[in-house]
C-alpha cells in the first residue's frame, strides 16, 4: 500500500500495525477508491493456483515447497526429493535452502503447494 491510500484508509480507522478483523472487510470494500486491487482483481490478473493462504488469526503464511529431482528428464523420472532441516539463510527476501547432493548431476523442481 502506497502513502496516500494509507493516509485514505486512516480516515475509515484502518491501522496497518494492528489486526482489527472488522476494518479488514471495510479495507477490502474500500479499496477501489483508495486505488487499490481487489482480491477478485487480483485473482483475474494473475489466473491459476490459488495465492499463499494466510492463517487470519495469527497473522502468518503457509508457504509449502517440494523439491523433486530427476537425473534422466525422462517421463516419470521425476521422484521427490528428500529434504531434511538443510542450513537456510535470508537474503533480500529470497531464501536460500542449501542441499547436499553427492550424487550425479540432476535436474531439481521445486514446486509450492
Amino acid at each position: 500500500m502506497n502513502d496516500a491510500s494509507e493516509f485514505q484508509m486512516a480516515a475509515l480507522g484502518f491501522n496497518w500495525r494492528v489486526p482489527l478483523i472488522g476494518l479488514v472487510q471495510t479495507y477490502h470494500n474500500a479499496a477501489p477508491e483508495a486505488g487499490l486491487y481487489t482480491l477478485p482483481q487480483l485473482q483475474t490478473q494473475f489466473p491459476g493456483p490459488p495465492q499463499v493462504p494466510r492463517d487470519p488469526a495469527a497473522w502468518l503464511f503457509h508457504l509449502t515447497l517440494r523439491v523433486e529431482k530427476s537425473t534422466t528428464l525422462q517421463p516419470g523420472s521425476i521422484g521427490l526429493f528428500p529434504v531434511s532441516e538443510p542450513p537456510t539463510s535470508f537474503s533480500g527476501g529470497n531464501i536460500l535452502f542449501l542441499l547436499p547432493e553427492p550424487g550425479p548431476r540432476a535436474l531439481f523442481r521445486v514446486v509450492a503447494e
